[in-house]
């Protein structure tokens, strides 16, 4: 979670070249149609953003692998993005804050549609904002832990 692309470019920048990582996902870019998103140099850029206030995912991927996106969703309770790289799919997502502590059936069935995408190899990353079992006990949180062990037990 980066909490704003635009004022966290060359901390990334820096990361990216000393690192040098195939794929780079990151949550709440907080980009709309109007900032420029920086792309590094050597990757190809996929993005789902919602405003410059929350929000928004990217994928990053080297500029020498060839992916698809194969799915992007954005709407209030998330934003979802996969993209698929030859037999490996890469799920990235945002779910904020007021969706996943009193989950709703459409964030239910978004996490759902994530893990009955077919791939051999998938990998489903992103900031779930699932604050786990040992946060307060509600009825909220006992839905929250349902759907939180689900993805869990799929893994």
């Amino acid at each position: 979670n980066v909490n704003g692309w635009s004022k966290r470019r060359n901390e990334i920048a820096t990361i990216i070249a000393r690192e040098k990582p195939d794929i780079v996902c990151l949550q709440e870019t907080k980009l709309d149609k109007t900032n420029l998103a920086y792309t590094p140099t050597c990757y190809k850029v996929a993005l789902v953003s919602r405003n410059k206030f929350g929000g928004g995912v990217c994928t990053m991927v080297r500029d020498d692998w060839v992916f698809t996106i194969t799915r992007t969703t954005s709407k209030n309770t998330a934003e979802i993005l996969t993209n698929t790289i030859d037999k490996l799919m890469v799920t990235n997502v945002y779910f904020p804050p007021r969706s996943s502590d009193s989950p709703t059936a459409e964030v239910r069935e978004d996490v759902m549609e994530i893990l009955d995408m077919s791939s051999e190899k998938h990998i489903i990353t992103g900031d779930w904002n699932a604050h786990g079992i040992a946060t307060r006990r509600t009825k909220e949180s006992d839905d929250r832990d349902d759907w939180t062990r689900a993805v869990c037990t799929w893994c």
